[in-house]
């Protein structure tokens, strides 16, 4: 499912796709492959998204006033 939200923990997948870390878990509790691909896909194949993270971190801080 898709957050639709600024995602705050964004890992990426062995294809390059990233997910909110959170919403990609849940799914893969459910189910053994990639939600876009169909290829098998489990927790441990996910890499945290630090370019992804740091341009998120850039955009809430000159965008979005707390």
């Amino acid at each position: 499912p898709i957050g639709l939200t600024i995602m705050k923990d964004p890992v990426i997948t062995p294809n390059g796709i990233s997910f909110e870390r959170v919403n990609i878990v849940n799914w893969l509790e459910k189910n053994k492959y990639c939600p876009i691909t169909k290829k098998p896909l489990s927790v441990k194949d996910l890499i945290p998204n630090r370019s992804l993270k740091s341009a998120i971190d850039n955009y809430v801080r000159e965008n979005i006033k707390s």
